[in-house]
């Protein structure tokens, strides 16, 4: 339950607040879009780890540390790697389209949430599984940030917690390990076509 709460409704807003962005690189002009987009897009080759002891270090001084807020207020101003991905399929709608909207007398916003949101609902959906995903599986964030604190411990955490007693029960261990794979198996199984579906949109392959 800690786990669903802490990351499902994060999620949802940093994916729609990325695909908003990535509608504006893709279809809005504005000044410096280009180098500014580049300049987000570098910011994929820094490792997670780079600015880890820097964001301990801000959290701690508004008082953020012990509490779910740094596993998901961040995750609500959205990620580059989802704005990159949405911002192929963007560019791929017609201007036609665009203009016929702006015709009809819709602004930017009302064009990105009547119709390119509703068209972009696939690449939308496997971008909030890839990230889910990732997110339920992340293991250093909760351990840096939610130190002390094992009632808020999401699940990949709270298995290395019961391990690192002073006798684990192992069966109790095996069991939770099984549990803990059982929502990512059938996640898989239940959406491998639609990932697929979506990436492919979203790379702008056809198939």
């Amino acid at each position: 339950g800690v786990t669903l709460w802490m990351y499902v409704p994060s999620i949802i807003v940093g994916v729609l607040v990325s695909a908003l962005a990535a509608y504006g690189f893709a279809k809005v002009d504005f000044f410096l879009k280009k180098p500014i987009f580049a300049i987000l897009l570098n910011s994929l080759t820094l490792p997670n780890s780079v600015g880890m002891i820097a964001a301990i270090v801000i959290y701690n001084g508004i008082g953020w540390m012990g509490t779910p807020l740094p596993l998901m207020i961040p995750r609500m101003a959205g990620s580059i790697g989802i704005v990159f991905f949405l911002r192929q399929f963007f560019m791929g709608l017609p201007d036609d389209l665009i203009g016929a909207a702006k015709v009809d007398g819709l602004g930017d916003y009302g064009i990105f949430f009547y119709v390119a949101l509703p068209l972009a609902l696939p690449a939308l959906g496997s971008q909030f599984i890839l990230t889910f995903i990732a997110a339920y599986n992340d293991y250093l964030g909760p351990l840096y940030y939610l130190v002390g604190k094992p009632k808020l411990y999401p699940l990949q955490l709270s298995l290395s917690y019961w391990r690192t007693g002073s006798n684990p029960d192992w069966s109790v261990l095996m069991a939770g390990a099984m549990v803990a794979m059982i929502p990512m198996l059938c996640l898989y199984l239940v959406s491998q076509k639609f990932i697929l579906k979506g990436v492919a949109i979203t790379s702008g392959l056809k198939g």
